[in-house]
């Protein structure tokens, strides 16, 4: 499934314009790099792409189906004193493996409330739900904030292998 952009604008308020006449082209099984200093609209782009952000100018063209999904740059828990475990099996279709299973966190390390938790521990629970269902679209924000070396290593070969 193919994603078009088409001089995709947006500014906050009355301030200067964040992005600016963006297009781009998304083929199945490309991968694509968003680089550019902190705050020129890197974020901002992917949340237009991802229909978090609806009030922008320009023309976004996807199919009805397209399935997307963005990594954040940092997690938000709305109940940090839930367990990694339990907040995944809330999130993620039944059947789905285990936190554990994917090799995502040990069996104390899921049974951990999130507030216990680092945050490069919270990130793998964000990168398993993802990674339960996953999208015709991966868009990753900043994708290796508060992962350790290893686990940076890993979602990398695991991205040469994504079919998506």
């Amino acid at each position: 499934m193919k994603l078009n952009a088409k001089n995709v604008s947006i500014r906050y308020g009355d301030g200067p314009m964040v992005v600016h006449n963006v297009s781009l082209d998304a083929q199945p099984g490309q991968v694509t790099t968003l680089l550019g200093p902190n705050g020129c609209g890197k974020s901002t782009l992917l949340k237009i792409l991802d229909g978090t952000l609806s009030d922008y100018g320009g023309e976004l063209i996807m199919p009805e189906e397209m399935t997307i999904a963005r990594l954040e740059q940092d997690d938000s828990w709305p109940d940090l004193t839930r367990s990694a475990e339990d907040v995944f099996d809330s999130l993620v279709p039944d059947g789905t493996p285990s936190l554990v299973s994917l090799g995502l966190m040990n069996e104390e390390q899921a049974a951990t409330p999130l507030e216990d938790l680092s945050l490069g521990q919270r990130r793998r629970v964000s990168l398993g739900v993802i990674l339960a269902s996953p999208p015709d679209l991966l868009l990753l924000d900043e994708p290796t904030n508060h992962l350790s070396l290893v686990l940076a290593e890993e979602l990398e070969v695991a991205l040469a292998d994504f079919e998506g």
